[in-house]
């Protein structure tokens, strides 16, 4: 039952973010969504209580870090690149999901204050490994900065979402 869930889950996060990066999100309805994706509107409501919450699922897509990845990143021949290899999916998990589900993203943000894009709140292995690797570096000399690493980690965050923003700004 849970595999048919999860499946259903990603069915209508797919269909929802296909239609909004054809359509805009101002212009996608609820009945849409549900009509593309073969579900009702009690079944979206199981998963979802609105369409905006479906962003908030789709944020957590790209902090998981697959096998295949992970050795990648092992493998890398020095720190900075391990860190690259982290931060690397969620810049091309917003490009390839383009500037309307980006810009929707920060105006929902900032318009329910979520603190999604609250670095403090970041507890999860990928922050860890992030803020181990970003250590590494300072130890190893590549970073020579000698702040503390949470505080590295939240200056990176900030200028990429300070480009996110600004490539949501011009389209």
């Amino acid at each position: 039952m849970a595999q048919k869930d999860n499946f259903t889950k990603k069915n209508i996060i797919t269909v929802s973010l296909r239609l909004i990066k054809e359509k805009g999100y101002d212009q996608v309805t609820l009945n849409e969504i549900c009509s593309e994706a073969g579900i009702s509107k009690h079944t979206f409501y199981y998963y979802f209580e609105s369409k905006d919450d479906i962003l908030l699922d789709f944020l957590e897509i790209p902090r998981d870090v697959s096998m295949s990845r992970l050795s990648s990143i092992l493998a890398a021949e020095n720190s900075l690149e391990q860190f690259w290899q982290l931060i690397e999916p969620n810049i091309d998990f917003f490009i390839e999901n383009g500037f309307e589900i980006a810009r929707r993203i920060i105006i929902f943000n900032l318009t329910k204050n979520l603190g999604t894009f609250d670095t403090s709140k970041f507890n999860s292995d990928l922050i860890t490994a992030q803020l181990a690797i970003l250590k590494k570096a300072q130890l190893a000399g590549e970073i020579r900065n000698t702040s503390d690493v949470r505080e590295l980690m939240h200056v990176n965050f900030v200028i990429i979402m300070g480009i996110v923003s600004k490539w949501c700004m011009t389209k």
